[in-house]
């Protein structure tokens, strides 16, 4: 069998379908460019100096949200409180790691604001612009050459309060490792009962989050699928398991269970779960709208950060 060259077939198609995907990606160009923070280092300040200089130079809006502010002192652009981004600009950066990003959007995906990052921590699943490409990769953004992609969101309710999470959320004691007792209902049928250090339940987005630290599986982000992991079970027979991810989920703590259980999003919002009460999780209509260099690969991803041969 003949070895495969850029002269074979497959290296033709292949690089029609790259030309296809490069024109059905030339969208909208951006032209009010918010930008936020949520860590103060010196890393991201630079990289938040060297962007202003940038789109500045492109003579393009810039607004920048109100603690972001105080990262630049001195400047003269316009601020904006988070919640009302969306009215002031039509693409906002995140400059930081995941986490950063994790953050932002949790608090603006009702705005249907698209969301780039620029990488200032360490993994960068989310955040996948170096600081070093701005001038290229961000350019060429800018012009309209991108590929937007969506990522479904999770919220969770126990009684009247609320807590959204892009990658996981996590039903444990908080504090502590200590043995939770709960039920688990799939569109109001009974699935199990587990007596476990807790449960987590994670979007295809938090598969190579939390999830894939504890063994679960990698989701692909076009699964609309979630993955129910029991943390460290009292049973050896209790495994990961998938799910439509519009399903109706339900988690309760049953009586036996002795202390307050917490349900967290993207360990950020605790809510309390008492003996008796219920947790419902569902996917939320809104979705994260991410926006990447026209060339990204999901799985080019997961080869340089997981190391894969």
């Amino acid at each position: 069998m003949p070895l495969l060259n850029e002269d074979t077939t497959f290296y033709k198609i292949r690089a029609i379908l790259q030309k296809i995907r490069y024109y059905l990606c030339m969208t909208k160009q951006f032209t009010r460019i918010g930008l936020i923070a949520t860590r103060n280092t010196t890393p991201v300040s630079q990289t938040l100096h060297g962007l202003v200089d940038f789109l500045s130079a492109k003579k393009l809006e810039i607004v920048l949200e109100t603690k972001t502010d105080d990262l630049l002192p001195g400047n003269d652009l316009t601020t904006a409180d988070l919640p009302n981004m969306h009215q002031h600009c039509d693409l906002l950066i995140v400059v930081g790691g995941d986490g950063s990003l994790l953050h932002v959007a949790r608090l603006v995906v009702k705005q249907n604001l698209p969301i780039l990052g620029i990488n200032r921590g360490s993994l960068g699943f989310l955040t996948d612009i170096c600081p070093d490409e701005i001038e290229t990769r961000l350019l060429a953004i800018l012009d309209g050459q991108y590929y937007e992609e969506t990522r479904f969101l999770l919220s969770a309710q126990v009684n009247n309060n609320h807590c959204v999470a892009v990658n996981e959320m996590v039903l444990s004691s908080k504090t502590m490792a200590k043995m939770i007792h709960f039920d688990i209902y799939v569109d109001n049928k009974f699935m199990c009962h587990h007596k476990a250090d807790g449960l987590m339940v994670s979007t295809p987005t938090g598969s190579t989050a939390y999830s894939l630290s504890g063994g679960g599986p990698i989701l692909h982000p076009a699964l609309n699928a979630i993955v129910l992991m029991p943390m460290f079970p009292h049973t050896l027979t209790s495994r990961p398991i998938v799910i439509d991810a519009d399903a109706d989920l339900s988690i309760t703590v049953t009586k036996e269970n002795k202390i307050t259980a917490y349900i967290s999003g993207d360990s950020d919002i605790y809510l309390a779960v008492e003996a008796n009460q219920t947790v419902k999780i569902k996917k939320m209509k809104e979705r994260l709208r991410l926006i990447h260099p026209i060339d990204y690969s999901y799985f080019e991803t997961l080869r340089s950060k997981l190391h894969w041969g």
